[in-house]
């Protein structure tokens, strides 16, 4: 990258002014709307949310977590997480068991159907990044995945930094 593809931030009147373009932040959610749109239109097909989404993967990845570490993976408040999973247990996707030492927590667990639709909902996923990566060469795709998980772990590094 050299010195001209670096955002400016300039100074409009003695006030900062970062272009929305020029924001890594901004450019990120913008980005992810479209995916969220795209997303939500294929799997809305199969009845799922969004809401109903992050849960699902992360279980797909690994099933039986407590509420609250289910919740803190996807990254969703703890009352949203509850209704959420409400609703997933309503349609016979998770159900919830009693902690085996703690009699406060509930692990959530995939019911059989809940781990069939791994098999039809990630697909949808998989063409909605492959969409998204369409014009990108590979080695651009790697690089891009690359500095998101530096962009991550920084941010994620300075928000523990803060909490103290």
């Amino acid at each position: 990258m050299n010195e001209t593809d670096r955002p400016r931030r300039k100074r409009t009147k003695g006030r900062p002014r970062l272009h929305p373009d020029e924001s890594i932040g901004y450019l990120l959610r913008d980005t992810y709307r479209y995916f969220q749109r795209l997303l939500q239109a294929r799997i809305g097909s199969c009845g799922i949310t969004m809401g109903h989404w992050f849960f699902l993967r992360v279980l797909w990845e690994q099933d039986g977590l407590t509420q609250a570490e289910l919740s803190k993976r996807a990254g969703i408040m703890t009352a949203r997480t509850v209704a959420a999973l409400n609703e997933l247990q309503e349609r016979g996707l998770v159900e919830r068991r009693p902690h085996p030492s703690d009699k406060r927590k509930y692990n959530v667990f995939l019911t059989r159907q809940g781990r069939a639709l791994e098999r039809q909902l990630l697909p949808f996923a998989i063409e909605v990044n492959e969409m998204a990566a369409a014009r990108l060469e590979p080695a651009e795709v790697d690089s891009l995945r690359c500095s998101l998980k530096v962009i991550r772990e920084e941010l994620r590094r300075r928000v523990e930094e803060e909490r103290g």
